[in-house]
């Protein structure tokens, strides 16, 4: 079909009618009514405290990712986010100075 052919054809609108969109219902609260992201939280904070097997010591972020099986700077974010955010973490340079190279160490306040 060319394009004066295309152009010249009979043209079938649609039909008005469209069919209702079925409603699902997002899961926002667990059992005991628990928010499911106030659950996810303490998860992760139960695995990242999981890292800790000595308990109060200093670990490098670097150390934290080897332990939990993650890939580097994948929990960097998390782990800034809960010492501005939540104060659960103290954070120093390793070193004298930080050093983008080899980062923070990092330790639980409680």
């Amino acid at each position: 079909m060319n394009l004066s052919q295309m152009l010249f054809s009979h043209v079938t609108p649609l039909s008005e009618y469209q069919p209702m969109r079925e409603e699902r219902k997002k899961l926002h609260k667990m059992e005991y009514e628990i928010t499911i992201n106030v659950r996810r939280h303490s998860d992760t904070i139960d695995k990242y405290r999981a890292a800790w097997k000595e308990g109060e010591v200093w670990l490098s972020t670097m150390e934290i990712e080897r332990r939990l099986g993650m890939t580097k700077t994948s929990c960097a974010n998390t782990l800034k986010r809960w010492l501005t955010d939540y104060n659960l973490l103290e954070r120093r340079p390793i070193g004298k100075k930080y050093n983008p190279k080899v980062g923070y160490e990092w330790k639980w306040i409680e």
